[in-house]
């Protein structure tokens, strides 16, 4: 038994000791850090970012450290327009090995209770451009790139003015791993959520929808493709297609799959004037 005790005290003295190094090492980086990140999100956005305040925290995305925005708010087209971002914290979250070299990397974005907006406006202008166009953070010692975006019950909205168009997807769980995220998205997301609302011209979906599987999704300024596989309503199913936002002559390719549901579930979501 001696040997076990042994084991179990040198487990300890190590996870005190590795706690207590991530400690040090964070406390004496915390200005540094703080202050990257105030100079990179100045440099690298395209707008203003409101914060009620900054949080340093050694702990809350342990053995990783973090620099949480609390109340984060920016605007979409114009200041005092509806928001792009309204986050109650954002987090991000530095990888602690690198720190030791001098370098920050920002290896993962936590977004915490809120809402994102994506809105393509009357003039077909998207309001997600929010990162300076032309900038690559691999070129620099220190790294602004995004290996992992998680969204923790955050709702988005996609809203298209000139084609009144709109849905609401409420994530409660949602893992990114996104590609790319500078002037456009290419990303993989693994989430557990619902459609609140779809509105497509005159179609109107009459109750939210379940979803929990897997979205691969491309975007940018033109065009959107995606493909979904996993939960949707009662059964499973797989969406594939891709949607080219012409100005001219707007392009719709979409196939589904749909398995395992309930026809009586199914027609609850349609608008009562498809259930004849």
């Amino acid at each position: 038994m001696k040997w076990f005790k042994r084991i179990i005290l040198l487990f300890i003295f190590i996870t005190v000791l590795f706690i207590g190094a991530v400690a040090v090492i964070g406390t004496q980086y915390k200005e540094e850090v703080v202050s990257f990140v105030k100079n990179e999100l100045g440099k690298k956005l395209t707008r203003e970012i409101k914060v009620g305040k900054i949080e340093y925290s050694l702990f809350s995305n342990f053995p990783n450290i973090s620099v949480d925005l609390v109340n984060l708010e920016t605007y979409s087209f114009k200041p005092g327009d509806t928001p792009f971002l309204q986050l109650n914290k954002l987090h991000l979250v530095f990888d602690i090995i690198p720190l030791l070299q001098g370098e920050f990397e920002l290896g993962e974005i936590i977004l915490e209770e809120g809402q994102v907006n994506i809105i393509y406006g009357s003039n077909g202008v998207p309001n997600f451009n929010i990162i300076k166009k032309g900038l690559d953070s691999s070129s620099s010692e220190s790294s602004f790139s995004i290996d992992i975006l998680e969204l923790k019950n955050v709702d988005v909205a996609y809203q298209n003015w000139k084609e009144n168009q709109n849905y609401l997807v409420r994530f409660e769980e949602c893992l990114v791993v996104p590609n790319s995220l500078i002037d456009s998205v290419d990303a993989t997301m693994d989430f557990v959520g619902e459609i609140q609302s779809l509105k497509i011209g005159d179609f109107k979906s009459e109750q939210s929808i379940d979803l929990d599987g897997e979205l691969k999704i491309w975007v940018n300024n033109d065009s959107l493709k995606f493909n979904y596989s996993g939960q949707f309503a009662s059964g499973d199913a797989v969406f594939k297609g891709f949607i080219d936002f012409d100005d001219t002559n707007e392009k719709w390719n979409i196939e589904c799959d749909i398995l395992n549901h309930n026809v009586a579930d199914v027609l609850v979501i349609l608008p009562s004037e498809y259930k004849d």
